[in-house]
């Protein structure tokens, strides 16, 4: 459990780091890396999810789906907290898969 939680934190770590590179350097090129990193990790945590949820049942993250692993910051609702805000979708997805073991 320890060494999945200290994994997962370290790549939030060096996508926050990279994150702030993004922003000192004005290159597309690196800002569109990030993304897709950013996008390829929310999948695979997304992933993740559904898969243990079909061993044991996950609370829903916020109201927009009845399923964790269903929503997404690009489809949830307006007045949701990840709404288009990706880093707090995955550290709460995070944090609930760290919980549900």
């Amino acid at each position: 459990m320890d060494r999945v939680k200290k994994g997962e934190d370290i790549a939030l770590e060096s996508i926050d780091q990279q994150a702030g590179n993004t922003q000192q350097h004005t290159s597309p090129k690196i800002a569109v890396n990030f993304a897709q990193e950013m996008a390829r990790y929310m999948d695979a945590l997304r992933e993740r999810a559904r898969q243990r949820s079909q061993r044991c049942p996950l609370p829903p993250l916020c109201g927009c789906t009845d399923k964790a692993w269903l929503s997404h910051p690009d489809t949830c609702a307006s007045n949701c907290s990840f709404h288009r805000n990706p880093r707090v979708y995955i550290k709460a997805l995070t944090q609930l898969l760290a919980r549900s073991k």
